[in-house]
């Protein structure tokens, strides 16, 4: 990544809230001051008259340096409660690719538990509703680094899922956003930057739960 002489406009919007930030292409790495992501990357393009904004945030249970057989059964008991945004009924619910994934992988239990916890918080779904993001999904990353040139095929995506599954690299949340906009209006950073900070509460709980019940601790 290379610094970019010109700040971009995602970062004069968030103003004080940037502790840092790098640019990478059309992408911008942003540090978040006080946050407990990683990181989160913005994104922008267009499709047709509308401007597509993106975020994707990033949080680490475990990285690769400290993952070992120990993780492993905290990796699939969050791997079973991904979840996503369901525009048309307005609520959470299970990641539709988890059902795909059990022709592989057929012990793999589907979790509402993280769904149902978002979607029992009334400030989240509130700002869910107002927002009206064109997609949210709550997704550990999953991609063996050979998997990961092929994902546009379902085939390998899978196989490359059901091998993270039962060999996992690392723990690590991937919280993305999509939102649709007229050009000349500006998608809600703030706004959506503090949802991403409430669901990390949950996801950061479940993870901590995970921890615990399986007798592990990181670092």
């Amino acid at each position: 990544m290379s610094r970019d002489v010109r700040k971009p406009k995602i970062v004069e919007m968030l103003g004080d809230l940037v502790e840092s930030y790098a640019v990478s292409g059309r992408y911008t790495y942003l540090k978040i001051r006080g946050s407990r992501y990683d990181y989160m990357i913005y994104g922008r393009g267009a499709a047709g008259l509308y401007i597509i904004s993106s975020i994707l945030a990033v949080y680490t249970v475990c990285s690769e340096d400290d993952m070992d057989e120990r993780y492993d059964p905290v990796f699939r008991r969050l791997k079973s409660m991904e979840c996503i945004w369901d525009n048309r009924r307005r609520l959470f619910k299970p990641n539709p690719m988890l059902d795909d994934l059990r022709e592989y992988i057929p012990d793999l239990q589907v979790s509402t538990e993280l769904a149902d916890l978002l979607n029992q918080d009334k400030s989240i779904m509130n700002s869910m509703l107002r927002l009206k993001p064109s997609s949210l999904s709550i997704t550990l990353f999953s991609i063996p680094p050979e998997y990961q040139p092929f994902t546009m095929y379902r085939e390998a995506l899978m196989k490359g899922m059901a091998e993270y599954y039962k060999l996992p690299l690392a723990i690590r949340w991937h919280v993305s956003i999509v939102k649709s906009h007229p050009p000349f209006s500006k998608p809600s950073i703030h706004a959506i930057i503090d949802m991403l900070e409430s669901i990390l509460a949950y996801v950061r709980s479940e993870g901590d739960r995970s921890l615990s019940m399986y007798n592990v601790s990181i670092g």
